[in-house]
């Protein structure tokens, strides 16, 4: 028999040292580690807002764990601290101060860490924090509250206030409590890249879980995007 003829068994596993991933890890890698990172301290941010804002469109036993971990950190937030009095009795009085509660945040991060597709074929549990599907499910209305809120603070000259003010139509008048250093304290929206940012990471959550983001959330936010650039 020739060499032509002869037929050479495939090599087993077992003879490789196996770098390869999983099919788990392949799916859940359609993005950079360090953008994933990104992404989910937005989520965070989003979810706990939600907790205070929507609790709707959070799973019950979400709710649950989240109050438990609201409760620690109002208990540690009103400990005395190296901090001044006038600092821990905004932090008694701001319940949606949720940037200190650090327990709420470490659920939430922990919650949308282990966020996973579907574990099998026709199972329709998404497995996120946040309702995406069904009754009391996210909406584009509630993301745009979200955004909305996302505001910042710029000291401008009198004059180019008024001046723009005219312009747009806007009939407020800068008054006294405007005033810092001679400058007016003016209320802006954020730059375009932080709406672009909360749109990248809902999409994510999408996509991280197997559901389609809808339509009409995917096409609204581009629209509110683009109205942002106008």
């Amino acid at each position: 028999m020739s060499d032509s003829d002869s037929t050479t068994e495939p090599p087993t596993i077992s003879e490789f040292f196996d770098l390869t991933h999983d099919a788990g890890t392949i799916e859940k890698s359609f993005v950079a580690d360090n953008t994933t990172e990104k992404y989910i301290k937005g989520l965070i941010n989003f979810q706990i807002w939600l907790y205070f804002h929507h609790r709707e469109v959070l799973e019950e036993d979400v709710i649950t764990k989240m109050e438990i971990e609201e409760s620690l950190d109002k208990v540690e937030n009103v400990r005395p601290k190296k901090k001044s009095r006038y600092v821990r009795k905004k932090m008694r009085q701001n319940d949606d101060d949720y940037l200190n509660m650090k327990n709420l945040r470490a659920l939430c991060k922990k919650m949308l860490e282990s966020v996973k597709a579907p574990a099998y074929e026709g199972d329709i549990r998404h497995r996120s924090p946040i309702r995406l599907t069904g009754e009391n499910s996210l909406t584009y209305e509630i993301i745009r509250q979200y955004m909305m809120l996302k505001k910042k603070v710029v000291l401008l000259d009198k004059d180019c206030v008024d001046d723009y003010a005219k312009s747009n139509k806007n009939e407020n008048q800068v008054g006294e409590e405007h005033m810092h250093d001679e400058k007016v304290k003016v209320l802006v929206q954020q730059s375009i890249s932080s709406y672009q940012h909360i749109r990248s990471f809902i999409k994510y959550l999408y996509r991280a879980t197997g559901v389609s983001c809808p339509l009409e959330i995917s096409n609204k936010l581009s629209t509110f995007i683009a109205g942002k650039k106008g």
